[in-house]
């Protein structure tokens, strides 16, 4: 069997493909790679609540 991944860099893309779920849980941050790249005080604090609750769920 030949199989061929769809998506190329990452390591939640690799353990995905490899059956293992791995949301992306990211930070809602702004300007991506890019020279005014930044993530708010209040985006952090807001991700670890939704972290805290899938965990103890």
């Amino acid at each position: 069997m030949q199989t061929k991944e769809f998506r190329t860099s990452g390591t939640c893309a690799k353990l995905s493909f490899m059956g293992l779920p791995c949301p992306n849980l990211g930070t809602g941050g702004y300007g991506y790679h890019g020279p005014f790249e930044h993530v708010t005080v209040e985006a952090m604090e807001s991700v670890v609540k939704i972290i805290k609750n899938i965990a103890l769920d």
